[in-house]
């Protein structure tokens, strides 16, 4: 790696060590480059920890996705329980009405034949 300081490309320095074959610094970007195998890692040293991959981020998008869909078929299921109830609450009320109204009409009957 190549750095430009004072109109001049400099390299930059090797920071290999053990477990880290390759590493260079860019000051600029406060990062550390990693070669870990085929894979080039990032490492923030502000935050002590490699940045995520493309594919890391694309899991998490992945899980992230799937947790909000899940969120949204609970949220449907339960809208879908409070409907029914809502139905059947309505359907029983209609009910009760009709049974009072027959009761209702049976009293008045009795009442005209007793009279």
């Amino acid at each position: 790696g190549w750095v430009l300081r004072s109109g001049a490309y400099v390299e930059l320095a090797d920071l290999s060590r053990p477990g880290v074959p390759v590493a260079l610094s860019s000051e600029a970007l406060g990062l550390e480059f990693h070669l870990d195998g085929a894979d080039l890692r990032l490492w923030d040293r502000s935050m002590a920890r490699y940045l995520r991959t493309l594919a890391e981020s694309m899991r998490r998008l992945e899980i992230a996705e799937a947790r909000r869909e899940a969120a949204g078929q609970r949220a449907d299921a339960e809208k879908r329980r409070a409907d029914d109830a809502r139905r059947r609450a309505d359907a029983e009320a209609q009910a009760r009405r009709a049974v009072e109204a027959r009761i209702a009409a049976l009293e008045e009957l009795q009442r005209l034949r007793k009279n």
